[in-house]
C-alpha cells in the first residue's frame, strides 16, 4: 500500500522500477482517501505526515518531493 501512495523507486525492492504514486499523480488535484483506519499504524503515521507538510519519498528514495494534493 505504501507503494501505491508514496510510489517506488527502482532498486528498493526485487523487481522494483520507477512508479509514481497516488501523491504524484494528484499533484495540483484532488485525492480522496476512504478507510484509513484499516491501513497499519505507521502507514497512517506517514500518511499524516504527507498531509501536514506536503512532500513525499518515493519506498526505496532519498529525494523528498512537494506535492499539492488536497
Amino acid at each position: 500500500m505504501e507503494g501505491l501512495l508514496f510510489g517506488t523507486q527502482k532498486g528498493a525492492f526485487t523487481g522494483a522500477v520507477d512508479r509514481p504514486g497516488f501523491f504524484e499523480q494528484a499533484d495540483e488535484g484532488t485525492l480522496f482517501l476512504d478507510e484509513l483506519n484499516s491501513l497499519d499504524i505507521s502507514l497512517q503515521s506517514k500518511l499524516l505526515r504527507v498531509l501536514q507538510d506536503r512532500k513525499i519519498r518515493r519506498v526505496g528514495g532519498d529525494v523528498e518531493q512537494e506535492v499539492d494534493a488536497t
